[in-house]
């Protein structure tokens, strides 16, 4: 019985290793969806793991804030011009590590403007747009040959509309995450004593 019981622990433990080391070093895929309209001021963004858990928060922008709005009615800030600059070159450094380590698998982006009562207006804006955001794409498309790209701009002329829906799949293990974010808290602690031992010697 001992060893029918120590057998079934080691298939256990074993199974439970099997399974983190999917979850650690292969790659997780991700959705997200992202719509603002611009002269509302007011949109959404939504991060969906694995196609069931779902991740949805409205959002709105105020300043150099976005407030993002939970559905129990709560509010969590996000400032992206913090007063601490290595912290901005961390959240730029792990951008950076991220999109190197990141598969990108689709990657879509819908855009509607519409200008009241002028046409033309309205044409030219969405012909300059889609033109840029295809150069944009194509080069993407270059430096990512996996990934799959779509874009389109609607035009509306019975209204004033600026809005964008961003959509994208990505995969990116667990592992590759975490070795981001240590390379980019490395990064910061050394521009961190860079800045410490500059100021240190400019004042003496």
């Amino acid at each position: 019985m001992r060893f029918t019981h120590t057998n079934s622990m080691g298939n256990v433990i074993g199974i439970i290793g099997v399974i983190l080391f999917f979850l650690v070093f292969l790659p997780i895929p991700i959705r997200i969806k992202l719509f603002y309209n611009i002269l509302c001021n007011h949109g959404f963004i939504t991060i969906q793991l694995f196609s069931k858990f779902r991740f949805k928060e409205e959002l709105y922008l105020s300043g150099h804030k976005v407030i993002l709005v939970q559905k129990n009615g709560k509010t969590k800030e996000i400032d992206f011009k913090p007063e601490d600059q290595t912290i901005i070159s961390f959240y730029e450094n792990l951008q950076k590590a991220l999109l190197k380590k990141m598969i990108v698998k689709k990657f879509f982006l819908f855009i509607t403007i519409g200008i009241r009562d002028n046409a033309f207006l309205t044409a030219m804006l969405s012909g300059t747009i889609q033109t840029a955001i295809s150069i944009f794409f194509s080069y993407l498309s270059v430096k990512k040959n996996d990934s799959r790209t779509i874009t389109e701009v609607n035009t509306n002329f019975k209204e004033e509309q600026f809005s964008f829906v961003w959509k994208a799949k990505i995969n990116i293990s667990i592992i590759s995450i975490l070795f981001a974010i240590l390379e980019s808290a490395n990064k910061r602690k050394k521009e961190k004593k860079r800045s410490i031992l500059y100021g240190t010697r400019k004042t003496s």
